[in-house]
């Protein structure tokens, strides 16, 4: 008894559940407002984001561009448009960000019109936040933008709060239209946010950056929904995991009281039995388990270009791993999949990998163990 007295003492005390503590018990003023999930209001700032009166609009857009590069098909774009997104060796000359953009007894959340040299881009953005598509919004913008400015290069997303695990799983786009490419909040958070507040903005934007970080980050209890919150920071996520690490003894034990608690409410009892059973990994297949990891640290920035390099060495795949093949192999063709890879690729450090599909975990051979242990260097690194 006296162990558990110490351990919760430790928690109470912590410097990171005290920083955790302080983060959430401050509101954002969207959440002030009680606005931190009205679509609205996210559309608004995404129009903040990305007007020309805004000083970090030119680089937030540039950005959006490269996110939508990576995701689309290579017969797309023009090609010489799309070499130039690639490369980033381009200016933004004119663009033009509109909300509520009037079609066809509809309106498009968010219109943003883009020149670059001699090509005129049109980014058509529905953003949905705890909402579903209504009278087949997205096929009756394509249908009308399809329609007009010929001479223009058309981009269609379509933005949700889905996490990024359930992104990663789809296989196509979740709206009626399968022409827009789906995207969400955590990567506008990931790839926009927080690298321009990494390069240094004027307190006021910094200010602004962040509270919405906040208003992104603050959990909501929805019935109809499995969203706990629409995107995360880096610096709370680093935090959280810190969190984890070191209460992980404690708040198992918690749990497992919860679960053999007869005089808690059975709901209760059946949420801890789940927590304990996805903690000793029995529902995730080691396969899942690596992939959903090894896209995380990918997204996150923490594989250096070198790991990469040795992850595409079969030898070092076989003492690291424990498995057969590569685990990495460079997407030449997407026409061309190998052998004992999954169909779907994913990015490290902005470049197209196959991922090794071939795990196992059986008494005599292990994959998980090898993994876990990288896992646990990569943490202590």
């Amino acid at each position: 008894m006296n162990e558990i007295i110490d351990r919760i003492v430790q928690f109470k005390n912590s410097s990171t559940t005290q920083r955790l503590r302080q983060y959430y018990t401050t509101n954002s003023l969207m959440e002030i407002y009680g606005i931190n999930r009205k679509e609205i209001r996210h559309t608004s700032f995404l129009k903040w984001l990305f007007n020309t009166k805004t000083v970090i609009a030119k680089p937030a857009l540039k950005k959006l561009l490269d996110i939508i590069v990576t995701k689309l098909n290579t017969d797309t774009l023009n090609d010489e448009l799309q070499q130039l997104l690639i490369i980033g060796n381009y200016e933004i000359d004119y663009w033009n960000t509109t909300e509520n953009y009037s079609v066809n007894r509809g309106l498009v959340d968010l219109y943003v019109e883009i020149t670059i040299g001699n090509f005129n881009i049109e980014l058509i953005i529905e953003n949905k936040v705890y909402s579903n598509e209504h009278d087949d919004q997205t096929q009756k913008y394509h249908d009308h933008f399809s329609k007009i400015k010929k001479n223009s290069e058309k981009i269609f997303l379509y933005l949700t709060p889905i996490s990024s695990l359930e992104l990663e799983k789809l296989i196509e786009p979740e709206c009626c239209c399968k022409k827009f490419i789906q995207i969400n909040y955590q990567i506008i958070v990931d790839k926009i946010i927080e690298p321009i507040l990494s390069e240094g903005v004027n307190k006021n934007i910094e200010f602004i950056l962040h509270d919405y970080l906040k208003a992104l980050s603050t959990p909501v209890n929805i019935k109809q929904n499995n969203y706990k919150y629409m995107a995360i920071s880096n610096k709370e996520n680093e935090l959280l995991i810190r969190f984890w690490e070191e209460n992980e003894d404690l708040i198992l034990k918690a749990v497992e009281a919860t679960k053999e608690n007869t005089h808690i409410e059975p709901e209760k009892r059946e949420t801890a039995s789940k927590i304990i059973e996805l903690l000793n990994n029995k529902s995730e297949k080691v396969g899942a388990y690596v992939k959903r990891n090894l896209i995380f640290l990918f997204e996150q920035y923490k594989i250096s270009d070198e790991e990469i390099m040795d992850f595409q060495d079969p030898e070092y795949s076989k003492i690291t791993f424990g498995i057969q093949y590569p685990l990495l192999k460079k997407v030449v063709s997407r026409n061309d999949k190998p052998l004992h890879y999954w169909k779907d690729t994913i990015f490290a450090n902005n470049e197209e990998y196959y991922l090794c599909c071939e795990w196992f975990e059986k008494e005599n051979n292990n994959d998980r163990v090898y993994f876990e242990n990288w896992l646990k260097s990569k943490s202590n690194s």
